[in-house]
């Protein structure tokens, strides 16, 4: 695909032939920041779940599962967020806050257009109850 030609998948065929070498350079970084990095997102919280539920034999058990579920959130906001979201990150989060203007998913209600997305005011929710 990334050569400029038709893909022969059975789902999610896609064909990058009428792209310029930017258009496709564009795809691949799209491609592995939102959906690579998400993946590991999930595998890291899926991690520190794991962990909590080992049986802990050592004095720092909380150790390991914390610093998964901090690298979870560290691959979710990226370190151009800011220590408060504003920042202009390449991350999951803000393709969220990026995208929610255009789908009318910002805000406490997701029915805005500014603001920070609906997603990341409930995943950042989730973040935080996981800490307990």
């Amino acid at each position: 695909a990334f050569e400029g030609r038709s893909t022969s998948f059975a789902n999610g065929n896609a064909n990058f032939g009428s792209y310029s070498e930017v258009g496709r350079a564009e795809a691949i970084k799209k491609g592995t920041a939102y959906m690579s990095v998400w993946m590991y997102v999930i595998r890291e919280m899926e991690d520190a779940i794991d962990d909590c539920k080992s049986e802990c034999t050592d004095d720092n058990c909380n150790d390991e599962p914390v610093h998964a579920w901090d690298e979870a959130v560290a691959f979710y906001a990226g370190s151009l967020e800011g220590t408060d979201g504003s920042g202009d990150g390449v991350m999951p989060h803000q393709l969220a806050d990026k995208r929610c203007a255009n789908f009318r998913t910002c805000g406490d209600l997701a029915n805005d257009v500014t603001g920070l997305s609906h997603v990341n005011i409930q995943i950042l929710a989730e973040f935080i109850e996981g800490k307990r």
